[in-house]
């Protein structure tokens, strides 16, 4: 199970999952410890979505998050595709 302990011990370029959580997983990176849900898309794709960096995000921040993924999932939502979609929208246009 994955606690706090084992994500604070965790070294550059580990990666470990919450099998309690399936899709919740935390990787350590040279600057920070992030949480991200991976998930298969309706086309088959492998996606991922970071929910937060461990420290200002708590383990059971990081479940909640993920729960509220699943819900958008199970409602025919893609998270990442919709994140893409509100980062395109945000852009200011361009004149050419």
């Amino acid at each position: 199970m994955l606690s706090p302990r084992i994500i604070a011990d965790m070294r550059s370029g580990d990666e470990s999952g919450d099998p309690d959580h399936p899709g919740l997983r935390v990787r350590r990176t040279n600057a920070a410890r992030v949480f991200f849900y991976r998930y298969r898309a309706s086309d088959g794709a492998l996606r991922e979505i970071k929910l937060g960096e461990f420290g200002p995000m708590i383990l059971a921040e990081a479940r909640k998050a993920l729960g509220r993924l699943k819900l958008e999932r199970e409602r025919g939502v893609d998270p990442q595709l919709q994140k893409q979609q509100v980062r395109t929208e945000a852009r200011p246009w361009s004149c050419p």
